[in-house]
This record gives structure tokens, sequence and C-alpha cells, in this order.
């Protein structure tokens, strides 16, 4: 058996171990390079940096949002949020316009059937209308024999003159108490055995009454009736009258 004896000198000491501690001690000699590093697909994954989390911001609630409005330059908003200007009317006519209706009706104490034509607007506040009526009523005719002479008479009457009346917007139609006032012509005729006679008087008339008007949605059309009562000729004559008419 051989021993290896193996000497360093150390500070001027020669050292002497023996063949297996320095076996131990020194490395081995390999003719094979040093192993290289990984193959890329092998390596490790490298840590890719993760990008800061910017947290969400909070959903805004109803009243933030609603609070976080501000006024249009232009007043649009502010126009939008204003109370209803007190002029705007609500009635179903366009009583801010000027409106025109013919008449049709009946008037007792020998009046009979009649025909008429009223004019009128609001024209103070929102409610008070101010207007005038003509109506001419055909009035009553007779005929017979006295003493074996035919004869014929007949009868008819026009008034005319300025109205005044209260609007009361009753939902979909309007009341309008109102009172007129003005001239009334009162004619008569009657002939007989060749000789044909007639006379005109003029008299004051007061006619005091009540319309309801009704409008025609989605246009400037109403219809609505009218009763009144007239001082003439005999007083008072009732009348009722139905009337249709537009706003202009």
């Amino acid at each position: 058996m051989m021993v290896r004896v193996c000497a360093w000198f150390v500070g001027g000491t020669v050292v002497a171990m023996s063949g297996a501690a320095a076996a131990a001690e020194a490395p081995e000699y390999s003719p094979l390079p040093p192993p290289g590093p990984p193959p890329a697909e092998l390596a490790p994954p490298k840590a890719t940096p993760r990008p800061a989390t910017v947290p969400a911001p909070a959903p805004a609630s109803t009243t933030s949002t609603t609070s976080a409005v501000l006024p249009k330059s232009d007043g649009s908003r502010a126009a939008a949020d204003a109370p209803a200007s007190p002029s705007s009317r609500t009635s179903p006519l366009e009583d801010d316009r000027f409106s025109l209706a013919p008449l049709l009706g009946f008037g007792t104490d020998n009046l009979e059937l009649g025909i008429g034509i009223r004019a009128g607007k609001v024209a103070i506040g929102e409610h008070v209308w101010v207007g005038g009526s003509a109506v001419y009523h055909f009035g009553h005719g007779n005929s017979g024999t006295v003493n074996g002479v035919r004869y014929e008479s007949s009868s008819s009457a026009l008034y005319l003159g300025p109205e005044v009346g209260y609007d009361f917007e009753l939902g979909p139609v309007v009341l309008r108490p109102y009172g007129g006032v003005g001239i009334a012509a009162l004619s008569a005729s009657a002939s007989g055995a060749g000789v044909r006679a007639s006379d005109t008087e003029t008299k004051l008339v007061i006619w005091p009454g009540v319309t309801v008007l009704h409008g025609l949605s989605g246009s400037r059309f109403f219809v609505g009736g009218d009763t009144r009562l007239v001082t003439v000729p005999g007083g008072p004559s009732f009348g009722l009258f139905a009337l249709g008419g537009m706003s202009l």
C-alpha cells in the first residue's frame, strides 16, 4: 500500500499531509469545461413588475350628482325651474285672442227664431271678457180675415250692444256670466184692403245672461250655449242659443 505525501511550504515551514487528506483538500482536475447557464426554456420566468392598482372612484350618489349640476349660462335651466308665469292661462279656449262666434236660437214673447253674432276677447287680467253681440229675431206673423177683408201682420226685433263677462274655468269648460246693454229696434208691419203700414220703435235694452263654452282639443274652435233675459218687446223675453266659433 502506497501513501502519498504532499508537502506545502508555509512561512518557511514544510507541512506534510497524508495522501488521504491531500486528496480531500485538493480539487480534482477535470478536462471538461465548466457547465454553462441552463437553456432559456428551462430558465425560470423573470418576474414582471405589476402596475400599481388605482382604486376605482366611488360611484356618485344621486344627491351629489344633482347638487353638482350648475345652471347653464344661457338661463335655460333657470327658466325651466322657474315657477309658471301668473299670466299663463290654462283655459281650454284661446281667450287671449280675438274670438268670433255665430249664434242660433229662440226667444219668447213673440221674438221667435233668432240669429246673431258675438265677438270679443279677454282684455282685462285673465278672466274679464269684453266684447259685444248683435241678434236679429224674425218675430211673429199673423194673418186672417175681418169683415171679409184679408189682413197680414208681422213683427221683428234687432238689438245690439257691448257685453262684459267674467270667465270661470271649470276643468274643460268655461262658465261666463255676463251682461249686455244696447239699442233695440222693434219693427211691426200690417197690410189689408190694399193698404200697408209699418213702424219701427227704438228702445234701450238690457240682457243679462250666462254662456258655457267648451274648447275643442288641438284646435282654435269652440262650441257652447247661451241663455239670456231680454227686456223687449214687452219683456222680459227668455232667449236660448247655441253657438260655435273660433279664436283668430
